[in-house]
């Protein structure tokens, strides 16, 4: 399975999933329920969100697997545990903190878009998890990058993709610039609040993780291009400060798009 494969896998399954729930919504989402309701709404659509995220998981395998196995002809299988553990208290949980934004809205569309982008994003954290738990226990990986198979992209997450992999080193997790240059870097920015940020995922985004081997992984175009927006926030926002700059990069963003620019590349 190719990146873009993958890439339109998981699109039509999210398609599957977004038509599935709407009309699921549409019938049981209504403003000012009770907590009662709520749950009775969550038992009933739980199923569809648990038969989606595990085909996404079992997408996510069967990613990484032909993946290593093109960047690594000849290796052994590194075996990959799906993340696909998902009872149903924990969706309850996941949708707690928006019950009561939901049920307040003054519109049904309002809140069934809300509820969808969050199911999305419990699918989407799914096929996330299980790259990376794999990447976690490969021996011959060099880290794993941030890539968004679909811009635009928003300011924080260009900011993340404009990291390159995660890694141990520069030099062995294939990045374009040296570790003294990337240390100094990330260390002016607050490295440990990048290490954080790195590994959250807003609803809607469709930032996919890549696992690097090599200097030849798929998402180094558009991290370059992402780098060149990244260092342009920077110096406006005159300051290190990742907060600063992230304000900064939205401003580059706006400037872009005036300017008809092109959006970040989706191939290297």
């Amino acid at each position: 399975m190719t990146l873009n494969e993958y890439v339109a896998e998981k699109e039509a399954l999210l398609a599957s999933l977004i038509d599935v729930l709407v009309r699921l919504l549409l019938l049981l989402l209504t403003p000012g329920m009770s907590r009662d309701q709520w749950r009775t709404l969550l038992r009933s659509v739980y199923p569809t969100i648990k038969e989606h995220r595990d085909r996404g998981t079992e997408l996510a395998r069967q990613f990484y697997d032909s993946h290593r196995a093109e960047h690594l002809p000849g290796e052994p299988r590194n075996n990959v545990f799906k993340q696909d553990h998902y009872p149903i208290e924990w969706f309850e949980q996941d949708l707690e903190p928006i019950r009561v934004r939901i049920i307040d809205r003054s519109t049904q569309d309002a809140g069934i878009e809300e509820f969808v982008a969050h199911a999305v994003k419990t699918v989407e954290t799914g096929a996330r998890r299980t790259i990376l738990r794999a990447v976690d226990s490969d021996r011959e990986v060099q880290g794993w990058a941030r890539f968004d198979p679909k811009p635009p992209t928003c300011a924080f997450c260009t900011m993340m993709i404009s990291r390159g992999p995660v890694y141990g080193s520069a030099a062995t997790g294939g990045g374009p610039r040296d570790d003294k240059t990337m240390e100094k870097l990330w260390a002016e920015d607050n490295t440990a609040a990048m290490n954080e940020m790195m590994n959250r995922w807003h609803p809607a985004c469709t930032c996919i993780v890549i696992p690097v081997y090599d200097d030849n992984y798929e998402s180094k175009a558009q991290e370059e291009a992402a780098l060149k927006i990244y260092l342009a926030a920077r110096k406006l926002a005159k300051s290190g400060d990742f907060k600063k700059i992230l304000l900064a990069m939205r401003e580059v963003a706006k400037a872009n798009k005036a300017a008809e620019q092109n959006k970040l590349p989706t191939a290297a």
